[in-house]
């Protein structure tokens, strides 16, 4: 007996283990597509504080920094604090996750509004 092709069960288990892999690799593929949007947002607060830094260094204050010649990327704020000794970046991702780093005396401070959604870890810093 010659028999070709495949049978309806091989067919349906073939089926089935791609229905398996698919609902495994989506959850995962979804959770780096949200942290590629997050990323943006992220480099650019990173290079506003470079920017805030650098005009520092020419005032000695962070008082009207940014300045005409080195704005900041659209959509990042910039809100000085403590008249002039101080301050802080944010902006707000695609995913409506807002990464903020704010100047201390003592260093930086890191944090975000959506914990564990993209680039937001759980404990609200990046």
């Amino acid at each position: 007996m010659d028999e070709r092709g495949f049978s309806l069960i091989e067919l349906l288990v073939v089926v089935l283990i791609i229905g398996i892999l698919a609902a495994i690799a989506l959850p995962t593929f979804l959770g780096q597509a949200a942290k590629a949007r997050d990323a943006e947002a992220k480099t650019d607060v990173r290079n506003a504080v470079s920017q805030m830094e650098s005009c520092f260094r020419s005032a000695e204050m962070y008082t009207g920094c940014p300045d005409v010649q080195s704005p900041l990327a659209r959509g990042v704020t910039a809100t000085i604090l403590d008249g002039g000794a101080r301050f802080s970046v944010s902006q707000r991702s695609k995913t409506d996750t807002v990464f903020t780093i704010e100047r201390q005396a003592g260093g930086y401070s890191r944090s975000c509004t959506v914990p564990g959604q993209g680039g937001c870890r759980s404990d609200s810093s990046w």
